[in-house]
């Protein structure tokens, strides 16, 4: 009889253990997959959809909050039980709101029958702000020239598994990497508003741009904005390029950062796109049919009126 025993405790005890293991084992959100929807009829309906895999048996649960501003939109707890290692995809309810700026999604993902706070799960929260892809956020970008030397300079709101940032260059057409910077994150992993700075020496006599290669410790990929600057002793105030434009995307770069009204009409007059209020020291305008425009600046703070005329030989 003793002979029996011991292996019967032996495998209960084995069979709970298990349970254990298996209820305490996170869902895992596939990062790559976060989308946010917007309605093709009425852009201010949007929803948030991502993919997640239940790796073991047991309870799980993924919590999804959608805040714009100070205002929740959606806090919702989503049952991620069963289905071992099935990958699954979880559309939120619609919600509304028109403008990215103050957009923030967490996703957290929770052991258990129930969902904590945020930042209280068994994993990392998962943070996007202003509409921006998973996993690490540019909060912002920028890119000054003084003298030969440029300043890059970029934040990021949130990190998630990231190994560093490449900058990269491009002068002739050709991108070409400068300088790597580690994550400050711990373990690559942060919550936090993060800022990194660098100083590239250029003495380029034209138009440069820059932009962030973000590498994972997975290898996975993804970049910033791409920042132009001027070159060396380009005392034009507004330079509009590559123009004429053979696939109908050109770039505008300003002196400065001020605040601009900004309008391209066709040669008929007609209005074809708008800015208000433009703060950024770049624009990029795309999709231009083939045709011949006017770029026209208002400067709200002076009242500075500058125009640009452009081309655009094909798309």
């Amino acid at each position: 009889m003793k002979k029996v025993i011991l292996p019967l405790f032996l495998a209960i005890a084995i069979f709970f253990s298990s349970v254990i293991n298996a209820q305490q084992s996170c869902p895992v959100i596939i990062r790559s997959t976060f989308l946010i929807n917007t309605d093709p009829g009425n852009p201010c309906l949007r929803s948030v959809q991502f993919d997640f895999i239940n790796p073991t048996n047991g309870a799980k649960r993924v919590r999804l909050v959608v805040k714009n501003g100070t205002t929740v939109l959606i806090d919702q707890c989503v049952d991620a039980s069963g289905q071992k290692d099935v990958q699954r995809t979880h559309v939120s309810p619609v919600f509304s709101a028109c403008s990215f700026a103050i957009l923030e999604v967490t996703v957290t993902p929770f052991s258990g029958s129930n969902c904590g706070e945020s930042g209280s799960g068994c994993a990392p929260t998962i943070r996007s702000f202003a509409g921006a892809p998973l996993p690490v956020v540019f909060a912002s970008f920028t890119a000054t020239r003084t003298a030969t030397a440029v300043q890059l300079k970029w934040e990021t709101a949130t990190e998630f598994n990231n190994n560093g940032f490449t900058i990269e260059r491009n002068n002739n057409g050709n991108w070409e990497s400068v300088a790597f910077l580690s994550s400050q994150a711990a373990n690559g992993n942060s919550d936090s508003k993060l800022t990194y700075q660098y100083t590239d020496n250029n003495n380029n006599k034209g138009v440069t741009q820059y932009r962030i290669k973000q590498t994972d410790y997975d290898g996975q990929s993804k970049y910033s904005e791409v920042r132009a600057i001027r070159g060396v002793d380009q005392a034009v105030k507004t330079i509009v390029y590559p123009n004429p434009s053979a696939n109908g995307n050109v770039n505008v770069v300003f002196a400065d950062a001020s605040p601009r009204d900004i309008v391209i009409t066709d040669m008929a007059g007609r209005m074809i796109r708008q800015w208000n209020l433009y703060t950024a020291s770049t624009l990029q305008v795309i999709n231009l049919t083939p045709g011949m425009y006017s770029i026209r600046y208002t400067n709200r703070e002076t009242n500075e009126m500058a125009a640009d005329k452009l081309v655009v030989n094909g798309r």
